[in-house]
């Protein structure tokens, strides 16, 4: 598989979003993993003895990609036929992250100019797009060549820029084409037809990433060090921060009685030298720490953390968490995580906006605060254990643990009617 030169148009769309999203450092990584794709995919089909079933999900980023992870898993066990599972990316996050699924092979999605080819030597039996991370590139050549594609965990937020001019009609275009899509709330469904999507393919399934969080066991061992710091201190936990959350979050913890700790979305070593001079021009005693490695005494009353792929299990050490995102734009983060451990969430304003928060919101689980007064003032009104306890119990009430189970099954309708629902 080399190079073809291709009649498909570059996949623009996708590409002006994934600039106006990412910092330089990570699209030059993304582009780079790109362009040298082709030639890995290349060696990896050449070497690999393919299975009867072949599923190829294009998961952009970590967050997508969780999405998949437990249909993923329920297709493989519920499946008589030999499997082989694929998963591309576009994002640089995705590269390191350990998947659950395992996946036959992960890696960039290739240029456009090499995707027929790679399409032709796959030949997937249906291509998943978990959200709404459709590439034109990719959706042109599935369509070119008869493969079912279904969005899985479908919700397109409310002012998404796929809603404006020109995008709008790209992606017009590609949903049309699509097999089905399954939508997290009803919410989702109205939306999916505006855009285009034909309403015969629009099913209610809930939201995979639910199953995920509640099917996730959790690695408590690790967290005995930081346990006996917590011990019976009440604590706040702001996970996936962005700079205008922590802004708010540290004001926050100089007046709030108890522990803080702070989890940012990127902690980049210029992200943990802002949060600790913040601290040290205020005179709050903090640590920063590479758990499990550092391990804070006793008088750290916030804690920075400074690795990834921890903050699903920290929840479980939360009296209240405060999710990221909100306080600088219009997505939050995930919120099923600690509504998975019964944990009840704050979000910044920008939630309002958020269809996967407000389903939330509804529930009574989680507020939104608009600032350190407003966070101070939710966790004393938390205080109480009882109060705390049913408050987390009405944010795990959410979520919907048989959203994957529903997912697989309209996935195997799709294969069984060879593209249709």
């Amino acid at each position: 598989m080399g190079y073809v030169p291709d009649p498909y148009p570059y996949d623009l769309a996708p590409r002006m979003l994934q600039i106006t999203s990412l910092n330089g450092l990570k699209l030059a990584r993304s582009v780079t993993g790109r362009i040298g794709a082709g030639k890995r995919w290349s060696r990896w089909v050449a070497n690999t003895q393919l299975g009867k079933l072949r599923i190829w999900v294009h998961a952009a980023s970590v967050g997508e990609g969780l999405v998949a992870e437990p249909v993923m898993v329920r297709l493989a066990r519920l499946t008589d036929q030999t499997l082989t599972a694929i998963r591309t990316y576009t994002s640089p996050s995705a590269m390191d992250w350990p998947a659950e699924f395992p996946y036959d092979h992960r890696d960039f999605l290739p240029s456009p100019g090499v995707l027929t080819e790679m399409m032709r030597h796959f030949m997937p039996s249906l291509i998943i797009y978990p959200r709404a991370d459709l590439w034109p590139a990719l959706v042109a050549r599935a369509v070119s060549l008869g493969v079912p594609q279904v969005v899985i965990g479908g919700s397109v937020r409310r002012h998404s820029r796929r809603s404006k001019w020109p995008v709008r009609l790209m992606t017009k275009r590609m949903v049309r084409r699509l097999s089905a899509v399954c939508a997290v709330s009803p919410e989702d469904v109205p939306t999916w037809e505006r855009l285009g999507v034909q309403p015969d393919r629009i099913v209610l399934t809930g939201d995979p990433r639910d199953t995920q969080v509640l099917d996730r066991v959790c690695s408590l061992n690790w967290m005995t060090a930081l346990s006996r710091w917590v011990g019976q201190h009440f604590v706040l936990l702001a996970g996936s921060t962005h700079r205008a959350d922590e802004e708010h979050v540290l004001e926050a913890a100089t007046n709030l009685q108890g522990r803080t700790i702070i989890v940012p979305h990127e902690p980049t070593p210029a992200t943990i030298r802002r949060l600790v001079e913040w601290c040290r021009r205020t005179g709050l005693n903090h640590t920063v720490s590479s758990v499990p490695e550092t391990v804070p005494n006793d008088q750290t009353k916030l804690l920075i953390v400074n690795a990834t792929g921890v903050l699903q299990d920290l929840y479980a050490l939360a009296s209240v968490a405060l999710v990221g995102g909100g306080f600088d734009g219009e997505r939050v983060h995930a919120l099923s995580e600690p509504a998975a451990m019964g944990v009840p969430i704050l979000v910044g304003p920008g939630a309002s906006s958020d269809p996967f928060a407000q389903r939330f919101l509804e529930s009574d689980g989680v507020r939104l605060v608009r600032d350190a007064e407003g966070i101070a003032a939710a966790c004393q009104s938390w205080q109480h254990e009882q109060i705390r306890h049913a408050a987390g119990l009405r944010a795990r009430a959410v979520l919907n643990a048989g959203a994957a189970a529903k997912t697989v099954q309209l996935i195997g309708r799709v294969l069984d009617q060879g593209g249709g629902v």
